[in-house]
């Protein structure tokens, strides 16, 4: 997000550079995250020059205070000294900006907890050359929760069609009511090619609306464990994704819950072959193809 990137650190890397603690990084981040980066305080997000800079000041003038102050009235004499000091202004006021760009924007109006979620998917990415269309399976959309996930895949992948599949007919109304406020409310809502069916993935009963070889990318998060305890209709929800995706494309299901030798053997029973281009897939994450 910055214009100023050089050199990435953790929050780790930059409690160390310091001589101060994790605790006190994330705290920093969490009150003073108008002076950061984007998702400051995600304790695995990256900072950057500007990011150390701050945390810098921050360190310096915490130091200058006495042992005795309370943490609330200490961190009122660091805001001070960063609302007076030129270099933390100029900072925050580039990072105001760049937090008010239309693109992230878009990615906190589609997220409850007001959080960019692109930093979630972009392991994603490289893939983004060659999925056009995704059958994303799961909606977990209700009166407060936006149906986020297809979201993010399209703007993580580029993509120009989302069918977003659940078998529970209210998330996917809750889902189609979202979109169409959103659609009101946000010009960037207008151009995007959702489509909603509601469907059991474990039955036969999505083929005449979900067509063989139809898809780029079949992607699930926390789905299949729901079906821990139905293997029959675990293994039919994986052959169901794999069905609907073109020949050499991905399936990917991550699902941290379901035991590794369990859900793999899965996947190779529907006839997928692990795909290893995604190297910074997270712990839990399947990332197999379609055998060509």
């Amino acid at each position: 997000m910055s214009s100023n990137q050089g050199k990435l650190r953790t929050k780790s890397e930059i409690a160390k550079c310091l001589g101060v603690s994790i605790d006190d990084i994330c705290r920093w981040a969490n009150r003073f995250d108008d002076y950061l980066d984007v998702c400051a305080t995600r304790i695995d997000k990256m900072h950057d020059e500007d990011d150390f800079r701050v945390f810098t000041l921050i360190n310096e003038r915490n130091s200058q205070i006495e042992e005795n102050v309370p943490l609330i009235e200490r961190m009122d004499l660091i805001e001070r000294a960063l609302h007076s000091c030129p270099l933390a202004v100029s900072i925050r006021t580039r990072r105001y900006r760049e937090k008010k760009r239309p693109e992230v924007e878009r990615w906190q109006v589609v997220s409850t907890l007001g959080i960019c979620l692109g930093y979630e998917y972009e392991w994603l990415k490289p893939l983004q050359s060659s999925v056009d269309s995704i059958a994303d399976f799961g909606c977990w959309a209700d009166e407060i929760r936006t149906c986020s996930e297809p979201y993010a895949l399209l703007w993580t992948l580029n993509a120009t069609r989302v069918v977003v599949i659940d078998k529970n007919r209210e998330h996917i109304w809750y889902a189609q009511k979202w979109l169409e406020t959103a659609r009101a409310k946000y010009p960037d809502f207008k151009d995007y090619n959702l489509e909603f069916i509601v469907g059991d993935m474990t039955k036969d009963e999505l083929k005449d609306e979900l067509h063989e070889c139809d898809f780029d990318l079949s992607y699930c998060q926390d789905v299949l464990y729901n079906m821990k305890d139905n293997s029959k209709g675990l293994q039919n929800a994986i052959y169901e994704m794999a069905r609907v995706v073109k020949p050499g494309r991905w399936v990917i299901a991550v699902e941290p819950k379901i035991p590794r030798d369990i859900i793999t053997q899965l996947l190779e029973n529907a006839g997928l072959i692990r795909d290893s281009r995604l190297k910074d897939a997270p712990d839990g994450a399947y990332c197999y193809s379609r055998q060509p």
